[in-house]
């Protein structure tokens, strides 16, 4: 829809390292690490490789880009985990999380903060997920109008409030 003009511009996450379409503009708000996240005193705490957590049961939200989990595993060359749940909405996700020994990906930021940070906690494990950023979407070489280049503005302070510490 930027490309075309339909919207002016789009906030969205993009994974670090994908070709850029050449027609579109990918501004950086904020950057984000991935963590495996489960409720606390999951049974699987311990474990510090994928493939050891190849046999949970996992949950992820539904999107328009590649399924986070099993993204994480194809990087990691390992086969789709056993059993994958996706559902509509993250804090559909988070309640699943808390309440079941289920596993996803989430960001370190949101395990920080009050909304996930009481009852989840990341499983520290030695594999490395891509990294994604949160970026402004424009379309190349064409600037936004007057209003839009407002909003954008707004959109980038308020980035950079939530990039600080907590």
């Amino acid at each position: 829809l930027v490309r075309d003009g339909t919207l002016d511009f789009a906030v969205c996450v993009r994974q670090q390292g994908v070709k850029a379409d050449s027609a579109l503009a990918f501004k950086p708000l904020l950057n984000h690490q991935l963590v495996v996240a489960a409720r606390k005193g999951h049974p699987l705490r311990n474990a510090r490789s994928l493939r050891d957590l190849a046999d949970a049961e996992w949950v992820s939200t539904v999107g328009t880009g590649p399924n986070t989990v099993s993204n994480a595993f194809t990087v990691a060359g390992l086969p789709m985990p056993r059993s994958t749940v996706q559902v509509g909405s993250l804090r559909l996700l988070i309640a699943l999380l808390e309440q079941s020994d289920m596993l996803g990906i989430l960001t370190s930021r949101l395990l920080s903060r009050a909304f996930a940070g009481d009852s989840l906690e990341a499983i520290p494990i030695a594999d490395k997920f891509p990294s994604h950023a949160t970026c402004l979407v424009t379309r190349a070489e064409i600037p936004l109008s007057r209003p839009a280049a407002f909003m954008a503005k707004m959109v980038l302070q308020a980035a950079r409030r939530l990039a600080k510490p907590s």
